[in-house]
Order: C-alpha cells, then structure tokens, then sequence
C-alpha cells in the first residue's frame, strides 16, 4: 500500500503452463488496488480455489473426518468467508497439484460411489 506499483498481467502460455497445476485464470477487478498506476484497470492474473494442505503424518482417519465435515457442511462453510462462496464439494478433489491425502480420497471414493481412483490432477 506504501509503494509505488503496477499489476502485471499474467501472459497467457503462463496462465496455460500454471493450468497443469491446478491454476485458473481470472481477473483482479478494478479498483482492487487504487494506488496501482494502473489500479482503475481489470488485471489479468492467475487463481486458485482454496486447499487445505496437511501432513502426510495426519492419520488417514482425521483426513477422512475433516473431508466429511467441510464437504457435508457446505453451506455452513461457503459463509465463513467471501472467497469460499462458490466452493462445490464434488469438485474438492480436482485441479488440486498435489496428490489426495488417502483419508480425503476415501470421502471422495464414497460420495462417488466407486471404488476407481478419484481423478488427483
């Protein structure tokens, strides 16, 4: 807030590459950044959904219990903050760049119905 900026766009073969990570594209709406030189411009720029990432020590049991309770309560958690207002349970293992904690797959495997691999890229 104190310096002098400008926001860079992302190019689009970045925004392209950082996709094979679970990346998107969107845009920092104008006025996001009212000091930026270009402040009063929407901005090009990567995104990523909200991860919670944990340690691959974490039993598989909690991993399963903190899956279910974020996912079955989606409502409830799509109110704690603006950002996860659009989160949608069957999609909370996709687009992740980092492989499923086994305990988070099994929720998955279940609410599937299935018992094939989820989909971890």
């Amino acid at each position: 807030m104190g310096r002098d900026l400008k926001i860079l766009a992302f190019p689009k073969p970045l925004l392209e590459h950082l996709g094979k990570f679970g990346m998107g594209e969107g845009v920092i709406p104008a006025g996001t950044y009212p000091k930026a030189a270009n402040g009063n411009e929407p901005v090009v720029s990567a995104t990523m959904g909200t991860t919670i990432t944990v340690s691959t020590a974490m039993s598989n049991e909690m991993a399963y219990n903190i899956t279910k309770a974020l996912n079955d309560n989606a409502d409830r958690v799509r109110k704690i903050h603006g950002s996860l207002a659009d989160y949608e349970p069957s999609k909370g293992h996709l687009f992740l760049g980092v492989a499923l904690h086994p305990g988070a797959e099994r929720y998955y495997k279940e609410k599937a119905g299935s018992s094939s691999p989820v989909d971890r890229t």
